[in-house]
């Protein structure tokens, strides 16, 4: 079957598979671009379904999955960019899936990661604030 016409939220999680993969066995570049692309095609989704608030979270996941991965790489600026993208994705879904137990741990997740690359990065009292929201996030 053509790649193309496979719908683009399977492509999304497939990508987002093989780049968690990838990560896991320091193939750093190939992870990159297959998370860079899992996200895309996530964007992608939310503005076809913008309604849909479980394509937001899996967009959420995905940028969280990116950000893990290139903080690993050491590179903790644009992991605390990306992290900041899903913690906004997150916010705005969360009021409308809040009844799953699962998606304020994960939110509680992406922050407690967030807060580890901003203490890395130097900034001391923002990772603090961070942390403490993502401690209130998890045991809500």
């Amino acid at each position: 079957q053509d790649v193309e016409s496979v719908a683009p939220e399977v492509r999304a999680s497939a990508l987002a598979i093989l780049a968690t993969e990838d990560s896991l066995a320091g193939k750093v570049e190939p992870a990159l671009r297959q998370y860079e692309q899992s996200i895309e095609l996530w964007r992608r989704v939310v503005r076809e379904h913008p309604l849909d608030p479980q394509y937001g979270r899996a967009l959420a996941l995905a940028l969280y999955r990116y950000a893990t991965h290139l903080a690993r790489t050491g590179d903790d600026w644009r992991s605390i960019d990306s992290m900041k993208e899903g913690r906004g994705v997150f916010e705005s879904v969360i009021p409308q899936i809040a009844d799953d137990p699962n998606v304020l741990k994960e939110y509680a997740l992406l922050l407690f990661e967030l807060a580890n690359s901003q203490y890395r990065a130097g900034n001391r009292d923002e990772a603090r604030q961070i942390y403490e929201s993502s401690l209130a996030a998890y045991y809500q």
